[in-house]
């Protein structure tokens, strides 16, 4: 599946105004939830990207760190109930404050749900599809990839679906090959006794 908005905001009116807001302009599927920790029951693996929109007043980002580091493509936005908002940018991509105009909020969205899809013709795979690449063709297990790039094993095999889906090769060597022809790898990179 492609993207979808999950919006983690306490405030009812919060969460269903800007549900509201990204349904009537984009075609996407949202989810809405009024703590961070309700995150857990979302299947990342499902998503090749997503907009996580919460709380500013939210401290606790451990949660939200772990998210991150689970999730193939992520935009992590703030929503701050002050005009001007003091929060750093080092959690946040972006922050909005409830007066940013609906224009605004669907802008940004549609942008980042939309980037993989505008550099598709330059860049088959994404940043992370080719680091999975890399250690696939290394010969490399899903749990030895796993460990490396800090995600669960469910997510390098969704992201070796991904890869072989949009290259159309299924096999090890035929990847392999497509990694050392793409210069991903070089043929000294591989390790005989590795390949599985």
């Amino acid at each position: 599946m492609a993207g979808a908005v999950i919006i983690v905001h306490p405030s009812d009116i919060v969460r269903t105004g800007i549900e509201a807001i990204l349904k009537n302009n984009i075609s996407v599927e949202v989810l809405c939830f009024s703590t961070p920790e309700e995150l857990n029951q979302v299947e990342r693996s499902f998503y090749s990207e997503l907009v996580l929109i919460l709380s500013c007043s939210y401290n606790n980002h451990e949660t939200v760190t772990n998210f991150r580091a689970q999730t193939q493509r992520i935009l992590i936005v703030g929503i701050s109930a002050k005009e001007k908002s003091n929060t750093t940018h080092d959690f946040f991509d972006t922050v909005f404050s409830l007066c940013t105009t609906k224009e605004e909020i669907a802008t940004k969205v549609k942008q980042f749900l939309n980037f993989d899809k505008a550099n598709d013709a330059d860049d088959e795979l994404s940043l992370r599809e080719k680091e999975v690449l890399r250690l696939i063709a290394l010969g490399h297990t899903n749990k030895s990839i796993a460990d490396s790039l800090f995600i669960s094993t469910h997510t390098v095999i969704s992201h070796r679906k991904n890869i072989t889906d949009k290259l159309g090769i299924k096999s090890i060597p035929g990847l392999t090959v497509y990694a050392i022809i793409q210069k991903i790898i070089s043929q000294s990179d591989i390790v005989k006794d590795k390949l599985i």
